[in-house]
């Protein structure tokens, strides 16, 4: 046994979002129990009713702290005992609703909670390719300039919000310590596996691996130089809206150009913003 701080986790198993699954050798079927109070207890009584007939490909509940949840169960079981269940746990007076959902694949298993939230705010989730045809279409459309003028830009405003809508979160003034935690909710949400942050005399170092936008266009970019353009707009923003200064970003090492990290210097402007590129 050990104890780590998050700041130096390092490798984990990757986490399969179930939000949309295939499982190739199964028969599912699908029970949503509706407004059930939150308890120990309720929870249990309806996980007996649903293991004592099935086996339990996936379980969740709509929220882990909502005092009423939703639960959704994938099951796998003989015909007719997606039935049984849904009458017994009925039967438990304890539910508003149990609803069997009739799939469109038997194999296929979707969330049907909606919207995806976090932080209290929708989600949207998309798989690396879809976003690989984002970053690649931009540049095939409007050429290396425009997208990196672009993908800068929606960059510049999305970092400047990230600050601003999780800055009650950070509860820190030193800027490392906060640049760190919002590191770690980026991982949380896939943007990258792990950063490592270095304050210099004058400027902060950024180390990124497995970043999102350097994988979906790496294949295409391979040994050319660094494409991060989004992310320089991201920290730029980030770091502009924490300081209430104005900071220039550079790339200087990048997966997508055969790099094992993108690396990123964070200077102090000591002159005027330049908005377009950093």
């Amino acid at each position: 046994m050990k104890r780590v701080s998050l700041f130096d986790l390092t490798e984990t198993a990757p986490a399969e979002s179930l939000q949309v699954e295939f499982f190739k050798d199964a028969s599912l079927k699908c029970i949503l129990v509706k407004r059930v109070e939150n308890t120990e207890e309720n929870l249990r009584k309806v996980v007996t009713k649903v293991v004592g007939k099935s086996k339990i490909v996936i379980m969740r509940p709509s929220s882990p702290t909502s005092k009423i949840v939703d639960l959704l169960y994938y099951i796998e079981g003989p015909e007719g005992v997606e039935e049984e269940i849904a009458s017994e746990i009925e039967g438990l007076g304890i539910a508003e609703e149990v609803v069997i959902i009739d799939l469109p694949n038997e194999k296929l298993a979707l969330n049907v909670f909606f919207p995806i939230l976090t932080l209290g705010e929708r989600s949207i989730i998309l798989r690396e390719s879809i976003y690989s045809g984002f970053f690649n279409g931009l540049r095939e459309r409007m050429g290396e300039g425009g997208a990196k003028a672009f993908l800068y830009l929606i960059g510049l405003n999305m970092g400047k919000k990230i600050a601003q809508s999780l800055h009650h979160l950070l509860g820190e003034t030193d800027l490392i310590k906060c640049l760190k935690l919002l590191a770690f909710v980026g991982r949380a949400q896939g943007f990258f596996s792990i950063i490592e942050i270095e304050k210099g005399d004058d400027s902060i170092s950024m180390d990124i691996r497995d970043n999102w936008e350097a994988a979906c266009i790496a294949e295409k970019y391979r040994k050319k130089k660094p494409q991060c353009f989004w992310t320089k707009g991201v920290l730029k923003g980030i770091l502009n809206e924490l300081t209430s200064e104005v900071w220039n970003i550079s790339e200087t090492r990048c997966v997508a150009a055969g790099d094992d990290v993108c690396r990123f210097t964070a200077k102090r402007s000591k002159g005027g913003e330049n908005i377009i590129m950093p």
